[in-house]
């Protein structure tokens, strides 16, 4: 994504920064055209009375949406959101999982390093899931469940993986829940859960979306298997073209382009890492990706229930970042690197299931021909929740949070 026309760096977040050029720029219209042409089926319809969908959020790397709203992402954004519209309607749930690392002292300094709570931040999400899919049939056993899956980095390797625990386990009954907690060093835990009921929902009958902010699976993540279900019907992932720290490598979970069968689309926009995930100050590029994810989530979800962001018109919040200054020991690469597999054991990704996509058959449209025209509409920077929490809390001395 590098661009022969340069401006001289400025500091930002600790970093050098610079203006993203013109072409570099021109790759958001890009990425823009290409969603908009991706055909999306519609797994929420606020007109069907049975319809119900739960947006499970997990954010990256020593993000923190609750006690670090001044850094917030492009999925804690998302959280604002989510939880605004469920207070408003009660068919849509959702829960919000803070990154890797946030836990504080030693636990989370390893956490961060490795991303070793990356277990039991799944199993923590399906437990939020569970209950309230439970809730949902019990008040009406015709409900129709759908999941759509959000993340950022290590978080997205997190909602990849989230869709399998969900494809394995459909809905459980949440009083049946056993647990066997493994203790690990430093105070992790591998935890062994386990049902002695029947399911209330067979495995594998929950349909499900998937979307991710350039996932990076060093570490923990490496370890399990990534590959979205075949429950999963839709995806996109979008992937950062600036990012050149080699402990980085991209996660193609979703590979570039549109999938053979058209259920997956993988975009490029420049910046480094966090340029698209979000926690800058300077948010002009991670503003320009949260909009371009609302669509996709909006089209998924039938309605404009994730307003887009103001972008800034000012030039100069529109940069990328240099991630590699973060930290003293990261390295530069001039080329990413890949993560090679996304299952342990090189297991290809599964075909769709069918059965599950012709349910959804007649809503499947390019996402242009679905959007409401409310998403049309936009959320300014002052508007957000988030900045109204920032406005009421007073500032606390507190350690920098080192930028992921």
């Amino acid at each position: 994504m590098t661009d022969p026309v340069k401006s001289d760096p400025v500091k930002s977040d600790g970093v050098d920064v610079r203006q993203a050029t013109p072409a570099q720029l021109a790759t958001y219209t890009k990425a823009e055209e290409q969603i908009n042409a991706f055909e999306v089926p519609q797994l929420y319809d606020s007109k069907d009375p049975n319809s119900r969908v739960f947006v499970a959020l997990f954010d990256g790397t020593g993000n923190d949406a609750i006690h670090d709203p001044k850094h917030i992402t492009n999925v804690g954004l998302l959280k604002d959101q989510i939880e605004a519209a469920a207070q408003d309607n009660p068919h849509i749930g959702g829960y919000y999982k803070e990154g890797p690392g946030t836990q504080g002292g030693l636990k989370g300094t390893w956490d961060g390093a490795t991303g070793g709570t990356y277990q039991e931040r799944l199993e923590a999400m399906y437990e939020q899931f569970d209950n309230q899919a439970a809730v949902w049939l019990k008040e009406n056993p015709d409900a129709k469940i759908s999941v759509v899956s959000v993340g950022f980095s290590r978080g997205a390797e997190q909602a990849a993986g989230f869709t399998r625990m969900v494809d394995e386990r459909g809905v459980q009954d949440p009083n049946a829940r056993k647990v066997e907690t493994y203790a690990l060093s430093l105070g992790l835990k591998d935890d062994k859960v386990i049902y002695t009921a029947p399911p209330l929902k067979e495995p594998g009958s929950i349909p499900q979306a998937l979307a991710m902010y350039d996932p990076v699976a060093t570490g923990a993540p490496e370890r399990k298997d990534r590959r979205p279900a075949d429950s999963v019907i839709s995806g996109l992932q979008i992937k950062a073209g600036d990012e050149h720290r080699s402990l980085f490598p991209a996660d193609n979970i979703i590979p570039q382009g549109l999938s053979a069968d058209k259920r997956f689309l993988g975009v490029t926009t420049a910046g480094c890492h966090s340029d698209i995930g979000g926690g800058y100050e300077l948010n002009g590029l991670s503003t320009r990706n949260f909009n371009l994810m609302s669509g996709y989530l909006n089209a998924s979800l039938g309605s404009a229930l994730i307003m887009k962001r103001e972008v800034p018109v000012e030039p100069e919040k529109s940069v990328i970042h240099d991630s590699t200054q973060h930290k003293f020991f990261y390295r530069r690469v001039e080329e990413r690197g890949i993560t090679p597999k996304q299952d342990p054991d090189g297991k290809a990704v599964e075909p769709v299931d069918k059965k599950l996509l012709e349910q959804f058959s007649g809503s499947i449209k390019p996402i242009t021909a679905t959007r409401p025209g409310a998403d049309l509409n936009v959320l300014s920077a002052d508007d957000s929740p988030s900045s109204r929490l920032l406005s009421r809390t007073p500032e606390v001395a507190k350690p920098v949070q080192p930028k992921l």
